[in-house]
């Protein structure tokens, strides 16, 4: 089923309904930019079909929503005026300090978040289809940092405001949800300034190895991707393999793939 899709961070919609049925989104104008052509700063799109819901499909992908059937959800969605927007590779969803009233999910594509550090743009973190990003943002005002999106890729925003006065077993989840992801968010934050305060790669290794949780063979926890901890360590990838193999060779780690533990602690 066709979403009501917008090009770009510059239009929002609410969908109307005519007396014989057919369904209409009428776009506002939010600051610049145009969903395709343009005659004016509100505009309507016509169609014989309620073409105006979220696709429950792309719906039920979302992490927010597993156990939840995809069409519940996606109605659940459409009662809190949600929309999607589409980004193009590089395009900014949220600048820094940009002010939020919304909670976003990525239904496809991907998104990062930059801040600058040390005169550097570092790269914070990266969010996937079907993960949610800028939890705090609308319970701060504004974003702390840039957030842009990594190849072509589809956002879902969900009204801030409106959530937070709906009722029932669907809104205490996402609210739910999205209260964990803001305290993961914060602690992996905190856990990576302190991580970061070391001058030395090796050090950084070290220190974020010592204080990753373990898995059931005592292999810690690290991030999906090499890049995502390269990103966490505030350096580039291929320094971190390099750094890595070195430190392997000396015997103070062991690797067993994707997977990496201290095997001798370095003495004072």
């Amino acid at each position: 089923m066709p979403m009501t899709v917008l090009r770009g961070p510059a239009w929002a919609a609410s969908p109307l309904r005519e007396a014989d049925g057919s369904a209409k989104v009428r776009f506002h104008k939010l600051a610049g930019g145009r969903p395709g052509t343009r005659k004016d700063d509100c505009m309507t799109q016509e169609d014989t079909e309620p073409n105006n819901r979220l696709d429950p499909e792309a719906v039920g992908s979302l992490e927010a929503f597993r156990g939840m059937g995809a069409e519940h959800a996606a109605r659940f969605l459409e009662g809190l005026g949600s929309s999607v927007r589409r980004f193009a590779d590089g395009e900014v969803v949220i600048a820094c300090g940009q002010r939020v009233d919304c909670y976003s999910f990525v239904l496809a594509g991907g998104v990062r978040a930059t801040m600058t550090q040390g005169g550097k743009r570092r790269t914070v973190a990266r969010m996937h289809a079907g993960e949610s990003f800028a939890e705090a943002a609308p319970m701060l005002g504004s974003c702390p940092v840039d957030v842009a999106a990594e190849g072509d890729s589809l956002v879902l925003e969900v009204p801030a405001r409106l959530l937070g006065a709906a009722c029932g077993p669907e809104a205490d989840a996402l609210r739910s949800y999205l209260a964990r992801k803001k305290a993961e968010r914060i602690g992996t934050l905190a856990r990576g300034m302190s991580v970061v305060g070391e001058p030395r790669l090796e050090d950084r290794i070290l220190s974020d190895l010592a204080s990753c949780p373990l898995d059931s063979e005592r292999w810690p926890l690290l991030p999906k991707t090499r890049r995502e901890w390269a990103d966490f360590l505030r350096v580039d990838e291929k320094t971190l393999s390099r750094k890595l193999r070195e430190m392997c060779e000396a015997g103070e780690l062991e690797q067993n793939g994707a997977r990496v533990r201290v095997k001798k602690w370095p003495t004072a």
